[in-house]
């Protein structure tokens, strides 16, 4: 078995039909729900934090995360020599990851895009050869709202990042744990923190990296940066979004995005961290845990390249200034009914 895209014309001639039959019954299911309401919004799965039925004027808010796409735009699929036929999709690439976040927006208003770093870098050749500039833009059209510093964005080195790819990134890129660019801190609502106002709720995004930077990324790509430990770091963050002083930025909600793999650090964040979306390797994880303080805290840790979503639901509460209920899984999008896709991201996709 080989992962497409094939060197011969008629891999590409059968992709290309497997493409368009594919996308054509996607979009002519126009009242398939992407996430079933009844699990999106009414009942978390099973190992959910479901709180007191408290009264008051509760929010609820989706956490979409994805996480080390790696430059894989494309769909592919796998091809079996002898037989001469292809497997069904193993990436579904930014077509199909916009068509499931438009439909997932759609039904549930109140949804915030992320990522946990890892969008670009370390990607194929039909990527890196124009730059992973193809993901770049995908993540802008379908709105991504912030994303982590991953380890590849240094793959080109600082100037790279600060010239290239910050600016070419309509989201902020957060690393609150590394210093020594002017450009990187400036980010978002500065110092790694992003601050988004939904449905009257403050959410407040920290980007970490992972502590192993330094011996992930070639020495004159870091140079002038410094890296502090992530999970410290992100507590310290959030102890300040949530102490009540204004001059450091407010949150009532506090969200990491963190390019670390949770099997490790899941456990480790305060009670100022009320969810996690991470990811740096090929595990998942989708579970609400237990934080150090006895807080739980929604974690999820999606699959690379985009074949699943991290999906998390919080339930804040206007009234008490606390989540009362949260759940947190990994949803494969292969089980999605997408109902439209951007012209946008299918041109530039595809010329």
């Amino acid at each position: 078995m080989r992962i497409f895209p094939a060197r011969r014309a008629r891999v590409c001639a059968a992709l290309s039909a497997l493409v368009v039959a594919a996308l054509s019954p996607m979009v002519a299911v126009p009242t398939a729900s992407l996430i079933p309401p009844a699990v999106a919004a009414e009942k978390p799965p099973d190992g959910a934090h479901q709180g007191a039925d408290d009264p008051g004027d509760k929010v609820r808010i989706k956490l979409i995360g994805l996480g080390n796409l790696r430059g894989h735009y494309l769909e592919t699929s796998g091809y079996n020599p002898e037989t001469e036929e292809y497997d069904p999709f193993r990436d579904y690439g930014l077509i199909g990851i916009d068509c499931a976040v438009r439909g997932v927006r759609e039904d549930f208003p109140n949804t915030l895009v992320v990522s946990s770093g890892g969008n670009v870098g370390a990607s194929p050749h039909t990527s890196s050869f124009v730059q992973d500039q193809p993901v770049i833009y995908g993540l802008n059209a379908m709105k991504l709202d912030a994303s982590a510093l991953g380890v590849h964005a240094l793959d080109g080195g600082v100037k790279d990042l600060e010239d290239r790819i910050l600016p070419a990134s309509d989201f902020p890129i957060l690393a609150a744990n590394v210093s020594g660019s002017a450009s990187l801190s400036a980010e978002g609502s500065g110092r790694g923190v992003f601050i988004k106002e939904v449905d009257g709720v403050r959410v407040g995004f920290i980007g970490v990296v992972t502590d192993e930077l330094p011996v992930r990324t070639l020495a004159a790509n870091r140079e002038v940066l410094s890296v502090s430990p992530a999970v410290a770091t992100a507590n310290a963050r959030a102890a300040e979004l949530k102490d009540g002083n204004p001059a450091n930025g407010e949150a009532d909600v506090v969200v990491v995005l963190s390019h670390e793999d949770m099997a490790s650090t899941a456990t480790s964040f305060s009670r100022n961290v009320d969810a996690v979306v991470s990811g740096r390797g090929a595990g998942e994880y989708g579970q609400v845990v237990t934080g150090f303080e006895g807080n739980p805290i929604a974690v999820v840790q999606p699959p690379k390249y985009g074949r699943s979503f991290g999906d998390i639901l919080l339930e804040y509460d206007r009234t008490t200034r606390r989540i009362v209920s949260s759940s947190a899984e990994n949803m494969w999008i292969g089980q999605y009914a997408c109902r439209s896709y951007s012209p946008e991201i299918w041109n530039k996709t595809w010329e």
